[in-house]
């Protein structure tokens, strides 16, 4: 018996020391986080550790739902008031979400506001209008652009205006003020060209992909200096594919980052020390289709429970991939009781 056990603890330690996040599974249903507002899209998700908030839309249909630990769910936000709210019938947000304190925070393309949804009533407020933020950047109001660049971050919101190629930031209070610059963002990189979502690592260093050079690039606001975190050489030695392209992009509390690459389909992450030498596939193309998914269209990457989660488009759900610590304690635990039936 003890040969056995020992044999099988081999075998899957094995597997999680060559990577055993090949696999992913659902941790909540389409059909469980819709919760009957007939959305016909999920397009981003986040979590808090144990609670994940959902923003769907397409249908006419936009609204945006609570799931609780025990797999609850609630509308925050229901069609109808979210068109009451901003006079839209759609979100248009892909995988900019944030969440700071009570308030879940999101850039919307089609009002051209950042929003504020507070996770507990659900009440919508907005943290910057359209009209703040042309008159702070000093810009006609129909050239107002936000896109899917943004993130928050440690009180604040970070967003990418497309019309002044700069990274703004925005407090609670609604006070707007410039993060990133045009001229501090073409340092390294085209500011016009921004791919992706927006993210801090562990070290305070916030990272935006570069659509021209195929590039990760980042900047630390206390030292001034912006540097190229990964090349197109670097990861295309890592993905196979000729050139890069960026999705969302997640500091994980692990303290590795994460970031799917939307020419090859695959999650990779790396380690903010070690960049280049750290660089490891996640998740494949080919084991996001095979998995409950069945979709290599990541949105959101975010963190629940303890491990790395993500959301595709379409009509599915929320998953999460477990660490390999996670797979072998819960076969320890089946041998544990497997051999006390034995000894029985």
């Amino acid at each position: 018996m003890k040969k056995i056990m020992l044999n099988t603890l081999t075998s899957l330690l094995s597997l999680g020391a060559f990577g055993y996040a090949g696999s992913y599974t659902e941790v909540h249903s389409w059909a469980t986080i819709v919760n009957g507002n007939g959305s016909g899209s999920h397009f981003a998700a986040i979590s808090d550790g144990a609670n994940t908030y959902h923003l769907l839309t397409l249908n006419s249909k936009p609204a945006i739902t609570k799931v609780d630990a025990f797999g609850n769910a609630t509308t925050l936000v229901s069609p109808s008031q979210w068109q009451t709210a901003s006079g839209l019938t759609g979100i248009t947000s892909f995988y900019n979400l944030g969440l700071e304190g009570d308030n879940l925070l999101f850039a919307e393309s089609s009002s051209d506001n950042v929003w504020s949804v507070n996770i507990n009533s659900g009440a919508i407020t907005t943290w910057a209008t359209k009209s703040a933020i042309s008159s702070y950047l000093n810009i006609d109001m129909s050239s107002v652009a936000l896109l899917a660049n943004a993130t928050s971050y440690n009180g604040d919101y970070y967003f990418y205006e497309g019309n002044s190629d700069s990274i703004l930031k925005v407090n609670s209070s609604g006070i707007l003020s410039n993060y990133l610059t045009q001229a501090q963002l073409d340092e390294l990189s085209d500011a016009g060209s921004l791919s992706g979502g927006l993210a801090f690592d562990s070290q305070g260093n916030i990272i935006w992909g570069d659509a021209t050079n195929d590039s990760l690039y980042s900047w630390n606001n206390i030292s001034q200096v912006s540097e190229q975190v990964l090349s197109a050489s670097q990861i295309a030695a890592v993905t196979g594919s000729s050139k890069a392209a960026f999705g969302d992009i997640l500091q994980g509390i692990d303290g590795l980052v994460y970031f799917y690459e939307t020419v090859s389909d695959n999650i990779l992450s790396y380690d903010p020390s070690a960049p280049a030498s750290t660089l490891n596939i996640v998740l494949s193309e080919a084991d996001l289709l095979a998995g409950p998914a069945a979709s290599d269209s990541v949105y959101s990457l975010a963190w629940y429970n303890d491990n790395l989660a993500f959301n595709v488009n379409g009509t599915k759900g929320f998953y999460v991939v477990p660490e390999p610590a996670t797979v072998i304690i819960l076969a320890g635990g089946s041998m544990l009781s497997l051999a006390r039936r034995k000894r029985a």
